[in-house]
Formats: structure tokens, C-alpha cells, sequence
């Protein structure tokens, strides 16, 4: 495993386990974290140097901020949205 896709684990992991702490506890804010990874495409994709989790990681953050956004209306939320998700 190179170090690129280290760093997009812990980033999606510590993205999911941020966003289900606003809705859930914690134990089930790691049990989202648990599913995600259970999933056999996402466990395959880990171990290969492919793009697809990074681009996973920006779609994620550009949902949180969109989903902050909506609850705040803050302008600044909407600019990141847009911002991130042109990364993607």
C-alpha cells in the first residue's frame, strides 16, 4: 500500500466517523466506519493504487458541506461545497 491511499483511509474514516457523530453516538458513529469498510469494493480498492478512494473523499466532504449549509445557510458552507467538489 503506498502512502496516498493511507492517508485517503484515515481521511474517509475520520469524514464518516465526523458526519454520523451529528446524528448518532458514538459506538454507532463506528459502526458506520465498520460497514463502509465491510464492503468488499472498498476493502479491494484499499489495497490497489486506483484514484477512486481520494475521489471518495472529496464526494464526502462536498456532501458534509453541502449538508452543513442547508442547516446553517451560511454562505461559507456553499462555497466549500462547491469549491470540494470540483476536486472531485
Amino acid at each position: 500500500m503506498e502512502s496516498n491511499e493511507g492517508y485517503a483511509n484515515l481521511c474517509i474514516a475520520s469524514i464518516f466517523n465526523s458526519i454520523s457523530r451529528k446524528y448518532v453516538s458514538a459506538n454507532y458513529s463506528l459502526l458506520t466506519c465498520i460497514i463502509f469498510y465491510s464492503n468488499l469494493l472498498v476493502l479491494w480498492e484499499s489495497t490497489s493504487s486506483y484514484i477512486d478512494l481520494i475521489w471518495t473523499f472529496f464526494e464526502v466532504v462536498g456532501l458534509w458541506c453541502f449538508v452543513n449549509w442547508t442547516q446553517t445557510k451560511k454562505n461559507t458552507w456553499l462555497f466549500l461545497t462547491a469549491v470540494i467538489s470540483g476536486f472531485a
